[in-house]
């Protein structure tokens, strides 16, 4: 039997030896190593999950959720959740503002190298930077431009949301407070109740008399003899005529 041939390292492909090196790494370990590498596929940015991108300030985003629970002042889980939604579309709308001021200095600057603009005015020069934005592929404006347009819908919906169930509560809340009480209840509260009289209050010196024995039933008024008591009268009265 002969033995399996072992490929050389020079034989293999890049994929397998990428495979193969893979193999022997552990990946990060702490949690802070795996939240950063969770964001290693971000690009751009404009849709994550994460409302607080890296280099983006926590402190000031949780001043803005700070500033609308202070002005709507929220009751329940729902309105906080509301709350919630305003302040992530509102950060990632000014997160669009910041991209689009960029993106128009880089395309800006990117043009302004060319010796044949030198002398070119700076409108001509924006302008000129704005038309090879568009030709490039994807156009990082346009993009820019909808996704801040995506997140004025969500911060629009979850206001509209917000005043309209606030509108609903107040209008439930004023029907419950102007609702008749039943009539039975209004009666048993407005109803006087019996006075009970103050029993009399007896002397020292007032003699004391028993209380008189209870009320007898009262009996018939003709009672029938027994058949025995019959006989016997029967039998004295005829000896009292013999």
């Amino acid at each position: 039997m002969q033995p399996a041939s072992v490929e050389s390292p020079d034989r293999l492909t890049r994929a397998e030896q990428n495979r193969i090196n893979a193999q022997n790494s552990t990946g990060p370990r702490t949690a802070e190593g795996k939240q950063r590498s969770a964001l290693n596929a971000v690009k751009h940015g404009y849709y994550s999950n994460h409302v607080v991108l890296p280099g983006e300030s926590t402190e000031e985003f949780v001043k803005l959720r700070q500033s609308y629970i202070d002005q709507f002042r929220p009751t329940g889980q729902l309105e906080t959740d509301l709350i919630q939604d305003l302040a992530d579309a509102r950060w990632r709308i000014c997160r669009m503002k910041r991209q689009e001021t960029l993106e128009w200095s880089q395309a800006t600057f990117d043009v302004s190298h060319d010796p044949q603009l030198a002398n070119v005015p700076y409108e001509v020069l924006h302008e000129f930077a704005h038309r090879q934005c568009c030709q490039t592929k994807g156009n990082p404006l346009e993009v820019c431009r909808r996704a801040e347009a995506r997140f004025r819908r969500d911060f629009d919906r979850a206001l509209k949301l917000l005043h309209e169930h606030r509108r609903r509560k107040a209008c439930t809340d004023r029907q419950e407070a102007q609702s008749p009480q039943p009539e039975k209840s209004q009666n048993e509260a407005t109803a006087p109740q019996p006075e009970t009289p103050p029993s009399p209050k007896k002397s020292p010196n007032e003699p004391i008399h028993p209380d008189p024995p209870p009320a007898q039933p009262p009996q018939s008024a003709r009672e029938f003899p027994s058949p025995a008591e019959v006989e016997a009268l029967i039998k004295h009265l005829m000896r009292s005529s013999g």
